[in-house]
């Protein structure tokens, strides 16, 4: 599915164009292999912003194990890398070193996650019984390099890890139907996956979260907070068409055709809305020995309740109104059992970080008058 477009763009520069033309090569063969393929959405020149930072994404793939990032690199002549990972390039038979690929898509990446990540909240349902909030960490994210198709690459002293990031243009597909590995039909069944899966609800509201997004020439240089309901029907770019024509002439501008409407589709995307603010959703109210009975309990006793949280020299803790023992509260991760965790006070709530998964779990919650006695 393609749900976005590159935007349009004119230049009288040899070079701009050039560029333009190999990520409208990518864009082709994406289109061309996952156009009609609902579970795997494609994401063409998209802009994002976050914390003073901005990012151009070439091509972002989301599918339902995590993402993969497409740096398309325009290259005539040669390109090699030696076993530090330095990258030179020949044009018209001058060696010249140039910016890793690689590296810059790595950042690009590291932006988007943590945009999500800030998110998390306003895009993906919490777990069990409304007390985990599900995050992104976990997830697989991978990152292609796309080099022009008349390009000579040297793979000789190429390091082995970013020689499989690397490929040329029209074998983008192949290596990412190899990162992905989805099973399909009868071998779904027979190849069970550990890997932590979205549904396809999530997809919806991640591809409208990430839409949503989007800097625009009225929104460069501003993260958007979502606010408006957005009908996903309507989010989704229509195809645009890619021509596989030779290079355009030095003085020629290049302007993708308009997009028109696509009516076939009668379906009903159900619509997504946003919060007005980017903030955490109020719990409802739960009391400190519901919550204490699923997670924290005395080591000794197993008493759930007369508990009272404090902090010490290792971190917080409940002491017990029964026995008088001292508990800890840090715990593995309930969502994942990762041992990666540090606990975090907030008012009278205390909830497990997982560094791993990057959930959030509400533990305890602190009675208020049994803190006034204690």
């Amino acid at each position: 599915m393609i749900c976005k477009d590159k935007d349009n763009q004119t230049t009288n520069s040899i070079k701009l164009k050039a560029g333009i033309k190999q990520e409208q090569d990518v864009a082709f063969f994406l289109k061309r292999a996952f156009g009609d393929s609902p579970n795997i959405m494609v994401f063409n020149d998209l802009k994002l912003h976050h914390q003073c930072e901005n990012a151009q994404i070439d091509h972002l793939v989301l599918y339902p194990y995590g993402f993969v990032l497409i740096e398309s690199k325009s290259i005539t002549g040669h390109v090699k890398v030696n076993q530090h990972s330095e990258w030179q390039r020949s044009y018209k038979g001058n060696w010249s070193g140039m910016r890793s690929p690689i590296k810059q898509v790595e950042l690009q990446q590291h932006l988007l996650r943590q945009l999500l990540h800030h998110h998390k909240q306003n895009i993906l349902p919490k777990m069990l019984f409304g007390k985990v909030q599900q995050s992104f960490g976990g997830r697989c994210w991978d990152n292609i390099c796309a080099i022009s198709s008349n390009a000579i690459i040297d793979r000789g002293d190429m390091p082995a890890k970013l020689e499989k990031q690397v490929v040329k243009s029209e074998f983008v597909v192949d290596k990412l139907k190899q990162i992905m590995d989805l099973p399909s039909g009868i071998f779904k069944a027979l190849k069970p996956t550990t890997r932590p899966e979205f549904s396809g609800e999530d997809m919806q509201a991640i591809k409208a979260f990430l839409l949503s997004q989007h800097q625009g020439d009225t929104q460069k240089g501003s993260e958007q907070t979502p606010t408006k309901t957005t009908e996903l029907a309507m989010a989704a770019p229509t195809e645009a068409i890619i021509s596989e024509q030779n290079e355009p002439a030095a003085n020629e501008q290049i302007a993708p055709p308009q997009p028109a409407i696509n009516n076939s589709n009668k379906s009903v995307a159900k619509a997504v809305t946003f919060p007005a603010k980017v903030e955490p959703k109020p719990r409802p109210a739960v009391t400190s020995n519901e919550i204490a009975t699923k997670h924290v309990k005395c080591k000794k006793c197993g008493a759930t309740s007369q508990l009272t949280a404090a902090y010490g020299k290792y971190g917080y803790y409940v002491i017990c109104g029964v026995c008088e023992t001292n508990t800890a509260m840090k715990m593995p991760c309930p969502a994942c059992n990762s041992k990666n965790t540090k606990v975090a006070k907030k008012r009278d709530d205390y909830s497990v970080n997982c560094s791993d998964c990057e959930t959030t779990t509400l533990i305890y919650q602190q009675d208020k008058q049994a803190a006034k006695t204690a």
